[in-house]
């Protein structure tokens, strides 16, 4: 290994100690014997997870943790090849799992967004005037209720909260306390004994498609 590292490291002076760790840790590891991650993992290796969990763009990823390349081309290929390394698929995966909400914790954070109020963000100053205070939303622990901060026309600051209506409707949902009713109106005539069943399929599907004034 050690004249492996030597060879490298002629062909390539330029590079730093982790450029040539990376390159031997992605040649080693195509060998038919194994080897341990430990020898060969890099920080460029906890940064790649890291940003790419941010971004979820291995090509992104790849260029951003520092690894060698000019191109994307280059980039491409080695956050593929990250991405196909068995203990980085299951660093990735496990913080996904970790991170992923729960069924209740879902329904918490939609009753949250039902119950925010424009107040939590605002403080009225001497003139009277609201002014956006992100620290005493921060001291609420609401921050996360918001969707979007913009500028409005009078030199402050708008703060937009996530639909209310929205958020009860699909808590609602869950409950089964709202059900999608259809309503069809008209005839549908199976007067005549000798239609098949395809022919009242038919029938049944031109009224379903007639507008409701045309039926009723």
């Amino acid at each position: 290994m050690t004249n492996n590292i030597s060879h490298f490291s002629k062909l390539h002076d330029r590079w730093t100690p982790e450029d040539l760790w990376d390159e031997v840790y992605l040649r080693v590891r195509a060998m038919p014997f194994a080897v341990s991650i430990e020898m060969f993992r890099s920080g460029r290796y906890k940064r790649f997870i890291q940003i790419y969990l941010e971004r979820f763009n291995a090509t992104r990823a790849a260029e951003a943790a520092g690894f060698v390349g000019s191109t994307d081309a280059v980039f491409a290929t080695t956050g593929c090849e990250m991405l196909r390394t068995a203990e980085v698929r299951g660093c990735i995966d496990k913080r996904l799992e970790e991170e992923r909400l729960s069924m209740d914790e879902a329904l918490h954070l939609l009753s949250q967004q039902t119950k925010a109020s424009i107040d939590d963000f605002y403080t009225i100053d001497s003139l009277g005037k609201p002014q956006l205070n992100l620290s005493r939303a921060k001291r609420r622990g609401v921050l996360h209720l918001i969707k979007a901060i913009k500028p409005n026309p009078f030199g402050g600051w708008d703060v937009i909260l996530h639909d209310a209506q929205a958020a009860a409707a699909l808590i609602g949902r869950h409950y089964g306390a709202f059900k999608d009713v259809t309503e069809h109106r008209g005839a549908i005539r199976f007067g005549d004994v000798g239609l098949t069943d395809q022919e009242r399929r038919d029938e049944i599907n031109r009224v379903l498609e007639l507008p409701a004034k045309a039926v009723s």
